[in-house]
């Protein structure tokens, strides 16, 4: 049975005793009470990245002409069990409607899933199912799903899709704390070391310092300093040269600075902020999301201090130090061996559109692999001469 109510569609099962209702969503106003409701029930309940308030401001100012809002609510026997936070694209591909699902923040963070109550996973699986079942899209494309275990029970099963499913490339790195009375028991002895070293090398260059923003005033400083620290080290490839991130950013961590979850902290050398790092933080875990550092001091490694100082004042609420995605850089991974896999699923549907999509993606990533091999095709050849060379016991170095 079909009930159109108010722009909303709920489709519902016959059998009352699993019941399992969907509605679609396409405002946040309307939303609003069930999301807030239900995160803090949920196994999310810390994510701030799958909050009611980061997905509305992300979607006042990153959506786009052809997007619209697709929330899935699900409800078993009148209480709500699950919110699919997602989005749905309509592009013009190669003259063909293509219709496009994906999560609402999408490549603004590495934890973004379904929200689903504690102790009812598998009553929102079905209807998860169910609503993919018989609603059909081109492209499903859910990018930086920590936990797989939905993708497997559900997505994977579903007939009316293609399914190509991968680990990231990347790995979220987290310090588990065991020990709060010795936080530095947590870390690699050569590592404490290590940085004992570098606080010691600063040290002699004057007076290290470290500080958190506590006045609201005082937000906006912090913030214009992590914004130029950030394009200076990253020139071009840095996002915030583009005004329009820069506002997003503020209005989002102003926000949650009111909520006490933002952590805005600096290093700072003799009167200088060389390190700025942004972390959010909730009553067990605090994890980072921006740093950014003066090149004119690599030589200190300032964001290694900046993560420790930050890491060394915190353990005594927290249980978990969360690097998110600046543990998808070298430097960190002799932090800790605990790690998170991030997925990428795509689901193609199995019509001439989805295949066409599909053998797109296909094509880009072959053509992405080929011009990655020739720009690597001279250093491969150095190395293999280097290699005969020193094979041969002419290890001198080639001019």
């Amino acid at each position: 049975m079909i009930l159109i109510n108010k722009g909303k569609i709920i489709q519902k099962q016959q059998s009352k005793e699993e019941e399992v209702e969907y509605s679609i969503y396409n405002n946040f106003e309307d939303i609003k009470i069930y999301w807030e409701n239900l995160l803090p029930c949920s196994d999310q309940k810390n994510n701030i990245f799958l909050s009611y308030t980061f997905a509305k401001i992300f979607w006042q100012f990153w959506k786009r002409k052809n997007d619209a809002l697709n929330i899935i609510l699900l409800k078993h026997q009148g209480k709500v069990v699950s919110i699919l936070p997602l989005i749905k694209t309509s592009v013009n591909f190669f003259g063909f409607k293509i219709d496009k699902l994906s999560f609402i923040g999408n490549g603004f963070s590495d934890f973004l899933n379904f929200i689903i109550l504690d102790g009812y996973h598998d009553i929102a699986c079905k209807g998860i199912k169910r609503y993919f079942s018989e609603n059909c899209y081109n492209w499903i494309s859910l990018r930086a799903i920590v936990d797989f275990k939905i993708t497997n029970q559900v997505l994977l099963t579903l007939k009316k899709y293609f399914v190509e499913k991968k680990k990231d490339k990347v790995i979220n790195r987290f310090i588990k704390i065991i020990d709060k009375e010795n936080v530095r028991k947590n870390l690699p002895r050569k590592l404490v070391k290590n940085i004992r070293n570098e606080k010691n090398r600063a040290h002699k260059l004057g007076n290290l310092d470290f500080k958190i923003c506590t006045e609201f005033e005082t937000l906006d400083q912090y913030l214009d300093h992590l914004f130029r620290l950030h394009i200076k080290k990253h020139n071009i490839s840095s996002r915030f040269k583009e005004i329009k991130y820069r506002v997003w950013f503020s209005t989002f961590t102003k926000e949650f600075f009111k909520s006490d979850s933002l952590v805005l902290s600096s290093l700072i050398l003799n009167d200088k902020i060389i390190s700025v790092l942004c972390s959010f933080k909730n009553s067990e875990s605090v994890m980072t999301y921006t740093t950014a550092s003066d090149p004119e001091y690599n030589s200190i490694s300032p964001e290694v201090l900046h993560f420790y100082f930050l890491f060394d004042r915190f353990f005594k609420n927290i249980e978990t130090f969360d690097f998110l995605s600046s543990g998808k850089t070298e430097t960190f991974s002799h932090w800790t061996k605990n790690y998170r896999d991030i997925y990428q699923v795509n689901l193609y549907s199995r019509d001439f559109k989805g295949l066409l999509v599909y053998a797109y993606v296909i094509f880009n990533k072959l053509k992405s692999n080929i011009i990655l091999y020739f720009k690597s095709f001279p250093l491969i050849c150095d190395s293999y001469i280097c290699l005969v060379l020193s094979k041969m016991g002419l290890n001198k170095e080639r001019k």
